[in-house]
Parts: structure tokens; C-alpha cells; sequence
């Protein structure tokens, strides 16, 4: 059959925005050759030739023919990008024949390219800060240019953010955390909220971070503050509320970029004191948002990110009220008791993740 040649991480369409395009040479994420020590070799195109007619994909157990591109130039079949190994000629799902049960259905071992896909989203989740190329392909056990080439489709997709040279986890990922979050810790955290509002007078609320900001999943509101908008399942802008601030705030700064677009496009301020830049910065490091105004001008609101994990918070608590009633000789009772409603959610989140565990 003849063979087209293709460019190795080649999928069909221009490389998305998030990722800034194809590496040039020299970036360890390029799918290049290797030198021994590890590092690219410049100014090599490497090519990779298969069928015109698309092969199935062979799942964990390449065949016995040529190595395919993510090892050097080849003339014959692809491999599926794991490390080699001798085996028959795969069968139509993938599977060796000889490794394949007798029911038809997929060998124990075998591993799909969704497998591989999932693989590298749970590194880059479980990551403790966020990683290279290199070390997320060796943590799956894949060739560098065949996570490349998967990363790249998991970035167009929203499921990984690339940042330089590093991956952090996506806005697909937090979309659908989000959802998640809606459906327990609502149940979880409403006990907290109540508590919360009591003692202090005031309204407050849940919100977990989505793809441009903050939503909020739930409320609770005295009948004295009726006139105050809940906001319940809105989306909030982090350069208008002190809820996705905090949020966005206990996130790693190479992953803040979406968020700094919408109020850039908004024209917020970027630069100086009153830019968001620095807002993020004074709340990163207060561990506090605290916002007079900025959507209602008689309304203030003070918020604090639950994080059990750093980077990665789970959601806020937010204690909204009349500006009047946050003021700086109030300012400070409401700070202890948001604190201490956070780490009474972060300990009841902790306990159900032990339950799971268990």
C-alpha cells in the first residue's frame, strides 16, 4: 500500500491558541529526536510515514515491524508511542491476537488512547506543582512526542492549560468540577453557610471557579438584606466581585491568564495599585478579598478561598452585605469568623475524602 509522510505531532488542524503553536526547536515538548543528554536536536523535521487508509490504533502492544517517528524516521506502521515490545500482528480492535480472550472483548492489559488521554489529564491534576513535558510523559509511561502529540489535542479540547513550558489542568476541567461541586458541596457546605450568616447578620454565599470567572451554587440570606440580589447561578467576573477574586487569587499565577483577559477586555484596570494584577497579589497574600462597591455601590462583600490543596482551591465563602456594615471596625470580626467557616469546610471535605478513600 503506499505511504504518506506526515510531520510528526501533525492532527489535522493548526496547533490551538493555549499552546502558542508548534514548538520551535530546541522546546522539549517539539516531539524531536533526543541528543543523549536528553535535549532536542535542532533543525530536524522528522517525518513519520503510514497507510493513507488510517490503521487502527494497537493499544498497548506494538508489533514487531519498524519503530515508528517518536523513535526516528520509519517507513512502516506507527506504534502506538509506549515503549516497545515484541508481539503478533494486531488484531482489528487493537489487541494482539494471541493476548485476545476468547469472549471478544479487550485483553486486561491493554491500554486505548483514551486510556492515555485520561492517563495524562490525572497527572497533570495530581501533580504537585505543574509539570514538564518530560516528567508527565515518563509518569504515564509514554514516548515524549506521543504525549506531545496527546497534549496537544487535550489543550485544544480545554481539558490541560499549557503555561510556557509546563500543564496545568483545564478549563474543561474546572467547567466540569464545577458541575460537580454544584451537586455536593452544596449539601456539604449548606450547614456552614447557615452558621455562617447567623453569626455574623449577613448573607453568604457558595461559589466554585469556572472558565472566566466565579458561579454561584448557593445562597444563604437573611430577610432583612432582601434587597440584595443573590446572584444564584450567575457567573461573576473576577475584576467585580470579591468571590472569584479569592478564587483566582489561590490559584498559581501562570494559570490566572484567562481570567485576567475578561477584565482586560472589559477595560479594568491592569496596571498600578487599582489594577487586578495587584489585587491578586494583596489577596494571594492577605489569604482575604475583600471589594467595596465595585458591582453595587451600596454592597460589600469579604470572600476566602478553600483550598485543601495549594493551587487548587475548591470553592469560596463569601459574607456579602450593605457597605455600611462592612467597615473597618467590623471589618475584622467578619475576617475571623469567614476563617473559621473555612476550615470547618476544608475539615468536612477532608473527612469525606477519607471516607472515599476508605
Amino acid at each position: 500500500m503506499p505511504h504518506a509522510p506526515r510531520t510528526a505531532g501533525h492532527q489535522g488542524s493548526p496547533a490551538p491558541a493555549e499552546t502558542g503553536g508548534r514548538p520551535s526547536d530546541g522546546d522539549e515538548s517539539s516531539g524531536a529526536p533526543l541528543t543523549a543528554g536528553g535535549e532536542p536536536q535542532q533543525g530536524l523535521v522528522i517525518a513519520e510515514f503510514e497507510p493513507l487508509e488510517e490503521p487502527r490504533p494497537t493499544g498497548d502492544r506494538p508489533s514487531t515491524g519498524p519503530r515508528s517517528s517518536e523513535d526516528g524516521p520509519s517507513t512502516g506502521a506507527r506504534s502506538t508511542g509506549d515503549r516497545p515490545s515484541t508481539g503478533s500482528r494486531p488484531a482489528d480492535d487493537g489487541t494482539p491476537e494471541e493476548a485476545r480472550p476468547a469472549d471478544g472483548g479487550p485483553s486486561k492489559g491493554a491500554r486505548t488512547a483514551v486510556d492515555k488521554a485520561l492517563d495524562l489529564v490525572e497527572a497533570v491534576g495530581r501533580a504537585p506543582r505543574p509539570p514538564r513535558l518530560t516528567e508527565l510523559a515518563d509518569e504515564v509511561g509514554l514516548h515524549r512526542a506521543t504525549a506531545y502529540r496527546i497534549l496537544l489535542d487535550l489543550v485544544r479540547r480545554g481539558w490541560v492549560l499549557r503555561a510556557g513550558d509546563r500543564y496545568l489542568p483545564g478549563t474543561a476541567v474546572l467547567l466540569l468540577s464545577s458541575r460537580a461541586a454544584h451537586n455536593s458541596l452544596t449539601s456539604l457546605a449548606r450547614p456552614v453557610l447557615t452558621d455562617l450568616s447567623a453569626g455574623t447578620g449577613l448573607m453568604v454565599n457558595l461559589q466554585v471557579l469556572e472558565r472566566t470567572g466565579s458561579r454561584v451554587v448557593d445562597v444563604v440570606r437573611p430577610d432583612r438584606l432582601a434587597m440584595i440580589s443573590t446572584l444564584l447561578g450567575e457567573a461573576l467576573p473576577v475584576h467585580r466581585f470579591a468571590g472569584p477574586l479569592a478564587l483566582v487569587a489561590a490559584l498559581p499565577p501562570e494559570a490566572r491568564g484567562p481570567y485576567l483577559d475578561v477584565a482586560r477586555e472589559a477595560g479594568h484596570p491592569m496596571a498600578g495599585p487599582g489594577g487586578l494584577p495587584a489585587d491578586l497579589a494583596r489577596t494571594e497574600a492577605d489569604g482575604f478579598a475583600v471589594e467595596h462597591g465595585r458591582n453595587d455601590r451600596f454592597v460589600a462583600s469579604v470572600s476566602r478561598a478553600v483550598t485543601p490543596v495549594a493551587g487548587a482551591p475548591v470553592c469560596a465563602l463569601t459574607v456579602v452585605g450593605p457597605d455600611a456594615e462592612i467597615d473597618a471596625d467590623r471589618l475584622g470580626r467578619l475576617r475571623d469568623a469567614l476563617a473559621s467557616a473555612v476550615d470547618t469546610l476544608t475539615g468536612l471535605l477532608a473527612g469525606t475524602a477519607r471516607e472515599a478513600a476508605g
